[in-house]
């Protein structure tokens, strides 16, 4: 696993679902409707940050834990800061706030052991950015 620039992460899985390029199966990091969000994201993130790249780089996508049976789409290791990114393309209005904040309580409790302050967030396709307080 590697940190990654979320602008070529989008490229790589845009070409690999339209069957531009061929990669082994461990090679795919997102599914293809999470490609379509993180599109969006990095759209948004650029907007925001008023087109600093940097923003997007030294991402790890895709990161699991097999013995807790848990994956982080995005997550980052800054040196004061831990950001972690959920993707999700929709999710229904009666479970929404639930489901965000029950993973997002998961990840918190996941990643409080490297005793840095965490950053977690939601983004969903449909209506944006979601933070965990």
């Amino acid at each position: 696993m590697r940190e990654l620039y979320l602008p070529s992460v989008c490229q790589l899985h845009a070409a690999i679902y339209n069957n531009e390029i061929s990669v082994p199966e461990s090679d795919i990091l997102l599914k293809q409707n999470e490609v379509t969000t993180l599109q969006y994201l990095v759209a948004q993130l650029l907007f925001f940050s008023k087109g600093n790249p940097e923003i997007l780089d030294r991402y790890f996508v895709g990161y699991s834990i097999p013995q807790l049976g848990n994956e982080f789409d995005l997550l980052r290791f800054g040196e004061n800061v831990v950001v972690n990114i959920e993707l999700k393309s929709e999710l229904p209005e009666e479970t929404k706030e639930e489901k965000i904040t029950t993973q997002l309580k998961k990840h918190h409790y996941y990643l409080k052991f490297l005793g840095k302050p965490i950053e977690l967030f939601t983004f969903v396709e449909s209506d944006g950015l979601y933070r965990y307080n």
